[in-house]
């Protein structure tokens, strides 16, 4: 018999109600200065708010992101990818500087370099990550570049 609990995906199984998520994505919103005033994005810009911050709170109410008692990290438990939980903190202007070194045309480079620059890790690490759990990544780093 083969043992398919070696590679299951290891996620918190407490799930967490949609009030407490959006508390969380408020309390994070403020500490990180996160811009959530909609009325002077424009369309465009109001939608990919709007995107963010479901994902954002759709992951939280599903045990995948969590936000530390004081704001200040967004912890991501990866579901389908190999390796440790990602912590975002709040980047340096080092984050932005990264965005330099590639092409105007390298946005999904650009984004993974930012994260990359956001948790700590190599940029290596991101390509290698399941989209299912870079796709949260992607909400986290979206949220704070477009604020």
């Amino acid at each position: 018999m083969v043992d398919k609990t070696v590679n299951a995906p290891q996620v918190r199984s407490s799930k967490v109600s949609r009030d407490v998520a959006e508390a969380d994505f408020d309390r994070w919103a403020e500490e990180w200065d996160i811009d959530t005033d909609k009325e002077h994005m424009d369309a465009e810009d109001r939608q990919g708010f709007e995107n963010s911050r479901a994902k954002f709170i759709k992951s939280i109410c599903d045990g995948r992101l969590s936000v530390s008692e004081d704001a200040s990290k967004v912890v991501q438990t990866l579901k389908y990818s190999q390796g440790a939980d990602l912590e975002y903190t709040v980047p340096t202007g080092a984050a932005f500087i990264t965005l330099d070194h590639h092409k105007d045309s390298q946005h999904m480079t650009k984004l993974h370099s930012y994260m990359a620059s956001m948790t700590g890790k190599a940029l290596k690490e991101f390509s290698q990550m399941d989209g299912r759990d870079i796709k949260i990544g992607y909400a986290v780093a979206q949220l704070f570049m477009g604020s």
